[in-house]
């Protein structure tokens, strides 16, 4: 079943819990973050730990994809993720 709603999802933000790696993939190379996805398969990053970990967050991300903070797309990057966390939450 869970398989049934990942395949549906889509990148659509109401069904964040379900995002795979690969979701998270296309929606960072989406906001031009592409040259930092390498070895997120081994990450452990998925939509739902972003979802039900309450400690997740802007900080989480930008460490667990070691993106340096002087990357300009990173005022993007915040917006988008709060965007997508908070019905999610």
């Amino acid at each position: 079943m869970i398989e049934q709603i990942r395949a549906k999802s889509d990148l659509s933000e109401l069904d964040l819990l379900y995002w795979t790696n690969d979701h998270i993939v296309k929606w960072l190379s989406d906001l031009g973050l592409s040259d930092f996805v390498h070895g997120i398969d081994a990450s452990g990053l998925h939509g739902a730990y972003m979802v039900l970990d309450s400690t997740f967050d802007f900080n989480t991300l930008i460490k667990r994809l070691h993106i340096p903070l002087n990357v300009a797309v990173l005022c993007k990057l915040e917006e988008n993720l709060q965007r997508i966390l908070k019905p999610a939450r």
